[in-house]
């Protein structure tokens, strides 16, 4: 709602940033951690040819930066996002998810195992339940055990 005298004001030269510039800034941010880039700032100055700071882009530039960064991920492997064909639990899901955030598993090596599973799958919401279960097993192994997991079908 807008009343008189409630709006923003900014400094000469500096632009509102709008959700649109939020949100293109918030992906390039979640797909340098899915596909592992190390040094965000290189990787800029790589794409866009000139330093840049993540809070710097503009959603033009944001977009080349994020379509770039899929591109890559297509190149490793790495699923980075699709609908759910298969029919894992979400006990199941969040279990691999704890063993990638236990840091023994890197997201490349988890589409990697994942495609063992199922070739036409790129990601654990893409697995059967049988499929989540045998990457599961898998992922445990290498985790170095950790508790056992059962799955009661909830």
């Amino acid at each position: 709602m807008f009343l008189p005298g409630n709006f923003l004001e900014c400094s000469p030269g500096e632009d509102l940033v709008t959700d649109e510039v939020a949100e293109a800034r918030a992906l390039v941010k979640k797909l340098a951690k899915k596909i592992e880039i190390d040094s965000l700032p290189a990787y800029l100055k790589l794409i866009l040819g000139k330093e840049a700071d993540l809070e710097e882009l503009t959603a033009e530039q944001a977009t080349k930066v994020a379509n770039a960064m899929r591109a890559k991920a297509a190149r490793l492997g790495i699923a980075l996002e699709g609908p759910p064909k298969g029919g894992a639990s979400e006990k199941q899901l969040k279990f691999i998810q704890s063993l990638v955030d236990r840091g023994k598993i890197s997201p490349a090596m988890l589409a990697g195992y994942v495609k063992d599973c199922d070739r036409t799958a790129s990601m654990p919401e893409q697995l059967s339940r049988k499929d989540a279960s045998s990457l599961i097993d898998r992922l445990t192994g290498l985790a170095g055990g950790g508790r056992k997991f059962v799955d009661d079908g909830t």
